[in-house]
């Protein structure tokens, strides 16, 4: 029975089973979530007296104002610090949310087909030029395109952004711009409110705009991620049956609304790639499932067209660049009939094994005092979180203290004794395999006649307990001790008190 048990235990801790504790976390602050907000372009755009008879494509007047305003913004500092005129704002946003929509927001299937669409289509032609003439642009200035979608953005919001304020405690408030800073993500320290928004949108305009589809502009509303993810497409591609946790779609134009959310739960899971339970670790900050995902999309185009998507050149490095250069569709080089997908490299993009769940209430508090008003307003709720962590159940040294005491129990041993009896057999195990390996005998020592020489030769040619100062004529002295003589200058000798 104590054999079997023995098994039981190294059987178990073979199999490396898991465990799962639970505990319910009371915190005194709370990391400040990483927010999101989406809104249409219709939304965006509510303020820009334009239509489809102003853009560049149609009107003339409009691309030599950007010419006229680039003209003044040749420095890089000056191109991403000064105001620009609608249209530069406007044609950007066209340029980006190509470039977007073909490489991003879409399916492997219909990435492919709206690149080779995009690359050599006639329908295109003043699009791609549009594309070609702002990366030209960006590039005469030394500025990337990340730094390019940042000005845009900014550039298009803060003509509807009225506020945008990080709330700390003793009413001390910082207004930012989508440039946030540091101090903004500070920890929430206090129940309550946290975060305000407020935006303004033409009303008129988009009623016009939802006149052709017999829908009201009451009906357009904003999105709020709090899983920061940066697009809608990147909840919606990291799997099917994943939950829809952290986020609302109802934070409609015209209306006030409060926004109550707290951590539901956080999971930490261990890595392992045995379904369903298949997650692993990201670097924080560094890497998520999305940029996993979107770096296999990059690799794809790669594939296709031996370049870097503009929109993904955020995932690579510049010595990399060297090699993949960013893309110009129109050189693109894909194969009609090769199958391009990146669906094997998204399966290896497995979710993070570190889960966060919020509980998110949304309270509309009715109708704005403006109409064209839509204000929101975060409210952070408890503090307090079920926790549940995965752990190992066994580690080196629980298990070699269990095989210990298991032993000692029912064996009267203990563990020091095993180690020992291991240790003894290993040696007497070496020993004997040693000699058996030792095959050639070694060379024996010969003396000057050609005879073995023993291990204790005398150099005087004598038995080792001869005395050296015997006489050599083999006489025997009188004495058991003899003694020494000495020769005088007189001819005689005397016997000296030192004996041997």
């Amino acid at each position: 029975m104590t054999l079997i048990d023995v098994v039981k235990l190294v059987s178990q801790y073979i199999e490396d089973p898991k465990e799962a504790n639970m505990n319910i976390n009371f915190n005194e602050s709370i990391t400040f979530p990483e927010l999101t907000f989406c809104m249409s372009r219709d939304q965006a755009w509510s303020h820009f007296q334009i239509d489809n008879t102003t853009l560049v494509d149609v009107n003339p007047e409009w691309e030599q104002e950007i010419k006229n305003s680039l003209a003044n913004l040749t420095e890089k500092d000056v191109f991403l610090k000064a105001p620009w005129s609608t249209p530069m704002v406007v044609e950007a946003y066209r340029a980006i949310a190509t470039l977007n929509s073909l490489e991003r927001e879409s399916t492997s299937q219909s990435a492919r087909r709206d690149i080779s669409a995009f690359a050599h289509g006639k329908k295109f032609g003043k699009v791609r030029k549009l594309v070609k003439d702002w990366l030209k642009v960006i590039h005469n200035r030394n500025v990337t395109f990340t730094e390019f979608q940042q000005k845009v953005g900014l550039e298009t919001l803060k003509r509807s952004l009225r506020e945008f304020t990080r709330i700390f405690r003793f009413g001390e408030e910082e207004e930012e711009t989508t440039r946030l800073q540091n101090s903004t993500f500070k920890d929430i320290e206090e129940q309550g409110e946290f975060f305000r928004m407020k935006v303004l949108h033409n009303l008129e305009k988009m009623s016009e705009k939802k006149a052709s589809t017999e829908s009201s502009y009451e009906d357009e509303c904003m999105i709020l991620d709090f899983h920061g993810r940066p697009t809608t497409l990147a909840r919606n591609m990291e799997g099917k049956g994943r939950v829809k946790d952290g986020t609302t779609e109802e934070l409609c134009i015209g209306r006030i609304h409060e926004v109550r959310v707290d951590v539901r739960a956080s999971y930490v899971m261990l890595p392992n790639n045995e379904k369903p339970t298949a997650c692993r670790n990201y670097d924080q900050g560094d890497e998520s499932e999305f940029d996993c995902r979107s770096r296999c999309r990059m690799e794809m185009i790669r594939q296709m067209c031996q370049c870097t998507g503009l929109t993904l050149q955020y995932l690579t490095t510049t010595d990399d660049l060297e090699q993949n250069p960013l893309c110009d569709y129109e050189k693109c080089g894909m194969k009609a009939k090769e199958n391009y997908t990146d669906k094997l490299c998204a399966d290896k993009c497995l979710p993070d094994c570190v889960q966060t769940r919020f509980n998110v209430l949304v309270d509309q508090k009715g109708r704005s005092v403006r109409p064209d008003l839509t204000m929101v307003t975060l409210i952070w709720g408890s503090f307090e979180y079920l926790k549940l962590e995965q752990q190992f159940q066994w580690n080196f040294t629980t298990f070699m203290a269990a095989l210990g005491g298991s032993i000692g129990m029912w064996m009267g041993l203990s563990m020091l004794s095993l180690i020992q009896f291991l240790a003894y057999v290993t040696g007497t195990v070496t020993k004997k395999v040693t000699s058996k390996l030792s095959i050639a005998p070694s060379t024996p020592h010969l003396n000057e006649d050609g005879e073995t020489r023993k291990i204790s030769n005398n150099p005087f040619s004598g038995p080792v307990a001869t005395n050296p100062f015997n006489s050599p004529f083999g006489g025997k002295d009188e004495k058991k001790h003899p003694s020494v003589s000495s020769m005088h200058s007189d001819g005689g000798s005397r016997t000296p008190k030192a004996s041997y």
